[in-house]
């Protein structure tokens, strides 16, 4: 029986992603929400990831702010979603000239979070140095990108020369370059 709940769960999810890829954004996140309510932990935090990343495609910056900081509330959340959620906000942000500021603090929350349990993860802490960076605190976002380049073992070895290649840009801008 388990088996079933879990592909009728996912098949629901499916048909509620089309539909948001279709342009149908209002249809596909009820759809969504009407998941939630007889979804299992690990199955809403697939739900409210799916809706964050629908509402930042969207441009639903406000509603993703909110979603994000339920997510980072949560006691079911990982640090590695955490960082995957704040790099998906750096990415909607990075291209814009103007990108709302509550979403960007939102997302710095998130990705403190996942510093504080995973402090030596690289990769974490080089998502925490671009949101700060977006968020125009030069200085803060240079520490953590050393911090970052200096406990990037773990990470592939593209992300730690994309991890070397943004601390030398920020050496340079704050030397004035």
């Amino acid at each position: 029986m388990a088996g079933y709940e879990q592909l009728s769960f996912r098949l629901k999810a499916t048909s509620a992603l089309q539909k948001i890829q279709a342009g149908e954004l209002v249809e596909g996140l009820a759809d969504l929400d009407k998941l939630f309510t007889t979804a299992d932990p690990a199955q809403k935090m697939q739900l409210t990831t799916l809706k964050l990343t629908a509402l930042l495609k969207a441009e639903k910056y406000d509603d993703a702010a909110t979603v994000l900081t339920d997510i980072t509330e949560s006691k079911d959340v990982t640090p590695v979603m955490l960082n995957q959620l704040g790099w998906g906000v750096y990415e909607a942000a990075e291209d814009q000239a103007e990108f709302p500021e509550e979403l960007i603090a939102a997302a710095i929350a998130a990705a403190e979070k996942a510093v504080a349990e995973e402090p030596m993860s690289g990769m974490i802490l080089d998502t925490l140095a671009h949101l700060v960076y977006l968020q125009g605190n030069l200085d803060r976002a240079l520490e953590l990108q050393t911090q970052a380049v200096e406990n990037s073992e773990e990470a592939p070895a593209d992300s730690r020369k994309e991890m070397s290649s943004f601390l030398r840009e920020l050496k340079e801008e704050k030397a004035g370059k």
